[in-house]
């Protein structure tokens, strides 16, 4: 098994600078014409969002600042933000949808 990290550009070519206090969550929208995940370049962002320590002692985000920003991103308003379904592609929850906002 191998992984492949990428790092998505905006749309004017500039990356994200680092920062400790975040992290990224890269996204690929569902396209609903085609019936599947899209990596056409409209539907693959990258969100930054802060991370908070977990009881483990790791710093990561939790899954409403990642619903919201992802909310954000498409231009939905932050009352819309529970609208956003997300899903794990990967890790102990690949393929399950992740539903507690307050966990990480």
């Amino acid at each position: 098994s191998a992984s492949l990290l990428f790092e998505v550009s905006g749309p004017d070519g500039t990356f994200e600078p680092w920062d400790e206090q975040s992290a990224s969550a890269i996204v690929c929208a569902w396209d609903p014409s085609l019936g599947r995940l899209s990596l056409a370049p409209e539907h693959l962002f990258v969100v930054r969002v802060p991370t908070e320590e977990s009881t483990a002692g790791k710093r990561s985000p939790l899954v409403g600042g990642v619903r919201r920003a992802v909310a954000a991103r498409l231009g939905l308003g932050e009352t819309s933000a529970c609208e956003v379904a997300l899903v794990a592609l990967v890790g102990e929850q690949g393929g399950s949808e992740l539903s507690d906002d307050a966990t990480s």
